[in-house]
């Protein structure tokens, strides 16, 4: 006597109830975290982040937002819960999903994207390199040159290659000027913010200034430095 064969066909694609599950409470997030009064419970954030929910990413990232932009002391247990476990979110989602989310508002809290890209190993070259070269937000690239990735590909140091190049390459906002008087001329150095300095020095000597003809300061000149050693290295080790 033959049995039935109660076997799936090959090719069929199967859902779990859990995972139907996540998806229906994931268009539910989506509606409700439109509504700015509504923010995720800590049962929600442990939901979400277990299953590491894509496409509310940007959604999550203003309640975020909004609550580090928020006077400590009129933040609510809700507000405290999205700046606490938000970094944690973008930890277990897909990277490359994490990078989009969190550099798609740099301008709202500079310093909480800092910390974003600190606490969830962000550092992205390409996007960097954008914001550098299309987005004018050079010091921002800088203070977050020393945040490593995960892992590190050729197209990653090619990339890294890039950025360093373009902050390589940044338009002098300063200038050096030879001046005329009646007993001779003298050549001097006018920082950015137009400080007069002699030409031997390569940033401006007073103390409240201390740029160089790119602008830049001499800790944010010695990051650029820094991350050109490890760019070296890191191209050394995949070679």
């Amino acid at each position: 006597m033959n049995e039935f064969d109660t076997s799936r066909p090959s090719g069929v694609r199967t859902v779990s109830a859990e995972a139907l599950n996540a998806e229906c409470l994931r268009r539910k997030y989506l509606t409700l975290l439109e509504k700015a009064e509504v923010f995720p419970s800590e049962n929600n954030w442990n939901f979400i982040i277990e299953n590491r929910m894509t496409g509310i990413g940007k959604l999550l990232l203003h309640k975020y937002l909004v609550s580090r932009l928020m006077p400590e002391d009129k933040r609510s247990i809700y507000h405290r819960q999205a700046i606490r476990f938000f970094p944690e979110y973008l930890k277990v989602v897909p990277r490359e999903y994490a990078v989009e989310v969190v550099y798609s508002d740099i301008e709202s809290d500079p310093e909480g994207f800092v910390d974003l890209v600190r606490q969830a190993s962000l550092f992205d070259a390409r996007k960097l390199r954008e914001l550098v070269e299309t987005r004018g937000a050079v010091e921002l690239a800088i203070s977050v040159l020393d945040v490593f990735q995960p892992e590190y590909t050729e197209a990653d140091a090619r990339a890294m290659r890039a950025l360093l190049g373009a902050l390589r390459s940044l338009p002098k906002l300063g200038r050096v000027e030879e001046r005329h008087g009646f007993f001779g001329h003298d050549i001097r150095y006018y920082c950015p913010a137009g400080h007069s300095n002699s030409t031997d020095v390569e940033f401006c000597t007073r103390e409240d200034c201390q740029l160089n003809i790119y602008g830049l300061n001499p800790e944010q000149a010695k990051a650029i430095d820094d991350f050109q050693l490890r760019l070296d290295a890191l191209e050394t080790l995949l070679r």
